[in-house]
């Protein structure tokens, strides 16, 4: 078992933004945000849109966002989870409760959250870069609610966003080449 040190500036933060940092009034916006179940039909909805608007690109879009979030997330849940000890803070500082019903998971490392909205934002962002400008904050707040909620340390959201991001870089060059080959045929 691979055992990932927390850093002890990284345990103050996950304290701060978990304990002390929270506001009563913002628990149930952050909730919400780290529900992927919220989000399911707003993204169904937007990819909808984007192939309405350009439908290979679109397409191309959604299927990279989708292979890389799908791939990675389960590459994290199935190997690098139960490979390495690194419990979520809400389970080892004592003084964070758990917020929300996405955190009943002992390990945290990497965020499968962050990944799943790094690889969408990735792969909008290859397609569509004045989209940028949503879909990065929206990355950032939902690895932020799931510090909120006391899921995951910053590493662990770090780590999910450069594993979807990868994946989904990854994914645009197979197609794009796999496209431009075909198309020489």
């Amino acid at each position: 078992m691979l055992k990932i040190p927390i850093h002890p500036l990284e345990e103050k933060w996950a304290y701060w933004v978990a304990g002390p940092g929270r506001r009563a009034w913002l628990d149930p916006l952050m909730i919400a945000i780290s529900n992927p179940y919220q989000w399911i039909w707003a993204v169904v909805l937007f990819f909808g849109i984007l192939i309405y608007s350009d439908w290979r690109t679109g397409l191309a879009a959604m299927v990279i966002g989708a292979a890389a979030g799908g791939l990675s997330d389960g590459i994290n849940s199935r190997l690098i989870k139960p490979a390495t000890d690194r419990r979520r803070p809400a389970k080892t500082i004592t003084e964070i409760q758990p917020l929300g019903i996405m955190n009943s998971g002992k390990k945290s490392f990497p965020s499968n959250h962050a990944t799943n909205t790094a690889a969408v934002c990735t792969a909008v962002g290859l397609y569509f870069p004045a989209l940028l400008w949503v879909f990065i904050p929206l990355t950032l707040l939902v690895g932020y609610s799931r510090m909120y909620c006391g899921a995951h340390y910053l590493l662990d959201v770090i780590a999910g966003w450069l594993h979807g991001a990868a994946w989904a870089i990854v994914f645009y060059f197979l197609l794009e080449s796999t496209l431009r080959l075909v198309g020489q045929l």
